[in-house]
């Protein structure tokens, strides 16, 4: 872990952002018009219970949160092998009925266009380097590893999205101990987003979770490319956490992932549109 790099760091993260882009380039201009009925899986608070606060920042806030937090504890870090070297990234626990789903970018899983999966996958919650023991609630390791064909195959940025299948630990599945955050798809383009995630390069250090909190947009507002965006100074380390739609100060719902950052300077995060990819990835994982 502490050899881990952010994967934004990795020459796999660099080729499939090239790959990306090209494909984004030909996409026929159009709007966002779907307007399908909002698919809503509500978060559960699992067997630690909840307690309350807020606030809004579109450059990023370290919130401190006490580890036993629920928005803490159901996010962390993601840690991986990737091409031979060791790798970091960011994920949200998810309520499922399988009781065991993190969602990341699917980056996070595999390289994209040419490249591979990652290996020897393993989910920290609540991660915290301030903390005498970092890995208040231990380390996850997964049992299998999910993205779509469309990111394998193209590094299509609409649906660089994925899910780990966490095996459980000391007994417990990790949506029953910890709870999950919720998802919801369709819910348009334009919402208060709180995206939280690790950021590890300077003026972070990946060593606690961060939040901004915007307003969503199209990410190219003249072709719909299906991703969104928020404004956000997020960098390396990030990719992968989730976006909380009706926050509470506790809960959410996922409506995006940290997919893509303006670096080296970022002023804002992207993330896949949560649409038929996401509910279509949630039905195919939610029972594993």
């Amino acid at each position: 872990m502490r050899a881990a790099r952010p994967i934004e760091e990795s020459p796999e993260y660099a080729r499939a952002m090239a790959v990306g882009s090209e494909a984004a380039k030909t996409a026929a201009p159009q709007a966002a018009t779907d307007a399908r009925k909002p698919t809503v899986i509500p978060p559960y608070e699992g067997a630690l219970g909840t307690p309350k606060g807020s606030g809004m920042s579109t450059l990023a806030v370290n919130p401190n949160f006490a580890f036993s937090h629920p928005t803490a504890r159901t996010s962390g870090k993601a840690f991986f092998v990737l091409g031979g070297a060791s790798y970091q990234c960011s994920g949200t626990v998810v309520n499922s009925a399988g009781a065991d789903t993190v969602w990341t970018a699917g980056h996070c899983i595999h390289s994209g266009a040419g490249g591979q999966a990652a290996s020897s996958w393993a989910f920290v919650p609540a991660y915290d380097d301030d903390l005498a023991n970092p890995r208040p609630y231990g380390t996850w390791s997964a049992v299998s590893i999910w993205t779509m064909n469309a990111w394998i195959n193209s590094s299509a940025p609409a649906e660089d999205m994925g899910v780990a299948i966490m095996g459980t630990l000391n007994g417990n599945h990790i949506v029953s101990y910890l709870g999950g955050q919720g998802l919801w798809t369709f819910a348009g383009t334009q919402n208060t987003q709180n995206a939280f995630g690790y950021p590890a390069q300077a003026p972070f250090d990946g060593g606690n979770l961060w939040r901004c909190s915007g307003y969503s947009s199209q990410e190219n507002p003249n072709v719909w490319t299906e991703t969104i965006k928020i404004p956000c100074n997020f960098n390396k380390g990030a990719s992968g956490g989730g976006w909380l739609l009706n926050w509470d100060g506790n809960w959410g719902l996922v409506n995006g992932i940290n997919s893509r950052a303006n670096l080296p300077n970022p002023t804002i995060v992207a993330s896949p549109y949560f649409d038929q990819t996401a509910l279509d990835l949630y039905d195919f994982t939610k029972n594993m």
